[in-house]
């Protein structure tokens, strides 16, 4: 959703505090999650309210209404952080081609020489920069996981610098 958004306009950074001002379907949805945690904190609720709502941001881009779709996508990116999600826009690593050669290279050497301190260094790096866990990704490279799901496939593949044909 906030990949769809943010290709097309900036999603705001928006308040969600007491006091703060919201029309349209942004205000529908802090009050609907304002009530839920308000209701003995009932998290399912505000997060289903949330995810419904990621619906309607997907529909709006889809209608070609960014703006609304952007202060909407806004507005969910807020209260997941007053709910203690934290969600990153964009790549919070920008690698070269090169550094990422040198990585993917050292570690197959590291690999090859059984040096497998220097190459859990590294795939500790890869983890870190694809927000996978180093585990999944030693379950793939070892056969254990052959087919990850395109989610985390992308992500390894945006750490990476990698890009479809």
């Amino acid at each position: 959703m906030v990949r769809r958004v943010s290709a097309h306009v900036e999603i705001p950074r928006l308040d969600v505090g007491v006091g703060s001002k919201h029309s349209g379907a942004s205000g529908e949805l802090v009050s609907t999650v304002t009530a839920a945690v308000d209701d003995d904190f009932d998290t399912p609720a505000a997060l289903a309210a949330i995810f419904e709502a990621a619906t309607v941001v997907n529909q709006l881009v889809d209608a070609g209404d960014y703006s609304s779709a952007a202060e909407l996508a806004g507005t969910i990116i807020a209260l997941l952080k007053v709910l203690g999600v934290e969600v990153t826009l964009g790549n919070k690593h920008r690698v070269d081609d090169a550094l990422i050669d040198a990585m993917v290279a050292e570690r197959n050497r590291a690999r090859a020489r059984r040096d497998f301190d220097e190459a859990d260094i590294l795939r500790e790096e890869l983890a870190e920069r694809s927000g996978v866990s180093s585990a999944y990704i030693w379950q793939i490279e070892n056969g254990r996981r052959p087919n990850p799901s395109s989610e985390v496939a992308m992500k390894l593949a945006a750490a990476l610098g990698v890009t479809a044909p």
